[in-house]
């Protein structure tokens, strides 16, 4: 038998990586569309870069969704800013693949909302919006690692300001696993075989 093998690296847009800058039905959509893709590939790894200022809480959901359903670790990273929506998706990364540069900030807050209508509306949509926010905010402890109501009493005591936290912070607080940055590196190889 004669076996001849080559093998040859494969183009980098093969590889999915996600960079996540807002919150918002389109960069939840393509998320999504991300997340599949990496899984028709069959990747190791899904790297989610991290930097932004925040957005909507059901756009972070869905990608929450997408992380759940996936059956590749998902990495969070974030190399200089995650708030709001930003702490939430870090944490919601897999447990031992979420990290946070040394020289990186996050914050995270009590949600900001609001609503109009009729008197009849406006009570109904608040009651509503206190039952996601409570949903939201218990997501967000469990991801943590903290008993359920940590982050509202937390937010509570500090006046619902916002909570500008170093690397060091976010790890201890449980949204990162480390204070460090990641290597990914992609590897995809073919082979040839020459059979006789």
């Amino acid at each position: 038998m004669i076996h001849f093998s080559n093998r040859a690296t494969l183009p980098d847009e093969n590889f999915v990586s996600v960079t996540v800058n807002e919150f918002n039905d389109e960069s939840a959509e393509e998320f999504e569309k991300q997340v599949e893709k990496a899984h028709i590939y069959d990747q190791g790894i899904i790297p989610v870069k991290i930097s932004s200022h925040g957005g909507i809480i059901d756009a972070c959901i869905q990608m929450k969704s997408a992380i759940d359903r996936s059956e590749i670790p998902v990495l969070t990273y974030v190399p200089d800013r995650a708030y709001s929506c930003g702490f939430a998706l870090l944490a919601f990364g897999t447990d031992g693949y979420r990290f946070v540069d040394p020289n990186a900030f996050t914050m995270d807050h009590q949600a900001k909302t609001g609503t109009y209508g009729k008197d009849a509306e406006v009570e109904n949509a608040i009651e509503f919006k206190r039952r996601k926010l409570d949903s939201f905010y218990n997501l967000l402890d469990k991801a943590c690692g903290k008993q359920e109501g940590f982050f509202k009493n937390r937010w509570e005591d500090k006046n619902n300001l916002n909570n500008y936290l170093g690397a060091e912070e976010t790890v201890e607080i449980g949204a990162a696993d480390e204070a460090s940055r990641p290597t990914v590196k992609a590897t995809a190889t073919v082979d040839w075989k020459v059979v006789r």
